[in-house]
């Protein structure tokens, strides 16, 4: 009896054992894959992506309309929601054609987790005088490219993600607000980059009429139409370094705001070289010199404000500012 009691407790511990061995071991927990860290983007520093690209980060606004920097036609969206616009100066450093829709992946994130994808990618052509959301940058080309997402106006706050080639960057940034940095401009001032263009700002007056040098022959002049309009009329002496003829209006972009929130764009002119007129599409020939104007026509009463000019040349914006 013993003997039984003892084979049958034997038998019950081998099924006990073995039941033990056929569990399946539970695997360990793997760590969830981390991010590549996000590096900060600021202004006017480059950043490189070997054999990809280098680029550099010249501004970010809410805008209305993604414009390229000296003008011309612009995008906005269909349904008018504001774009974050983000502006980079881009080269091309791969062995390879890049389109300007895959460059790089934008993402806007509110505080509260809600994205808002780049919906808008396009590079500067022509000079900057136009802009292109079907274009590729070919290797070794630089261009000024742009980023933008659509983000509502009741949106305030927003961390800016890039992602170029897997490499991530992030930024900060207030809706409404301008980032850039700007260079204070003042009458008299010279300008110059050897390879490119001098611009000298002369300075400015508001005008009725506004009458070119000459005016003991015949002339043309610009008088403005509208009686409770005036125009600003800015001068500036451009010379061209180029080796070839440029258009006046691949030199300057000008813009005026005035009492700090009502925008108004101009036109450039050229005064004819005998003095005694103006043409509105002309160009500046290698080495010479043209005396340009940019007018602005604004409301009398706006001119009775404060205002700040804001002009682009050779890709960076100079700021002049003034009381009425």
């Amino acid at each position: 009896m013993k003997r039984l009691l003892v084979l049958l407790l034997a038998a019950a511990l081998a099924v006990s054992l073995n039941a033990c061995g056929a569990a399946p071991e539970e695997p360990p927990e793997e760590d969830a894959p981390e991010l590549p860290e996000a590096a900060a983007l600021e202004l006017d520093t480059t950043y490189q992506i070997p054999e990809y690209a280098d680029f550099s980060l010249v501004s970010i606004a809410t805008t209305s309309k993604v414009q390229a920097s000296m003008g011309g036609a612009y995008y906005e969206s269909d349904d008018g929601t504001p774009y974050v616009d983000v502006v980079l100066d881009v080269v091309n450093t791969g062995s390879a054609a890049l389109d300007c829709q895959d460059l790089l992946v934008l993402t806007a994130a509110s505080p509260e987790g809600i994205e808002y994808p780049g919906s808008l990618y396009c590079v500067e052509k022509e000079n900057m005088t136009s802009i292109s959301a079907a274009e590729s940058i070919p290797p070794q080309a630089a261009v000024r490219f742009h980023a933008a997402a659509a983000v509502p106006v009741s949106v305030k706050e927003l961390n800016l993600l890039l992602n170029v080639n897997g490499t991530l960057f992030s930024r900060g940034y207030q809706t409404g607000s301008k980032i850039k940095n700007t260079i204070e401009l003042q009458p008299g001032q010279v300008v110059e980059n050897k390879a490119y263009a001098s611009m000298e700002f002369v300075g400015y007056e508001f005008t009725e009429d506004l009458l070119p040098s000459d005016t003991s022959h015949s002339y043309r002049h610009f008088q403005i139409e509208n009686p409770e309009s005036v125009y600003l009329a800015l001068q500036y002496n451009v010379t061209n370094f180029q080796a070839v003829e440029k258009d006046i209006e691949t030199f300057l972009n000008v813009q005026a705001v005035f009492g700090e929130k009502y925008q108004y764009d101009g036109f450039i002119i050229r005064e004819d070289d005998d003095g005694r007129s103006f043409s509105s599409y002309a160009g500046i020939a290698p080495l010479a010199t043209a005396k340009l104007f940019c007018l602005i026509e604004v409301p009398k009463a706006a001119a009775e404000q404060p205002f700040t000019v804001s002009t682009i040349f050779d890709k960076q914006e100079y700021v002049f500012s003034a009381q009425p």
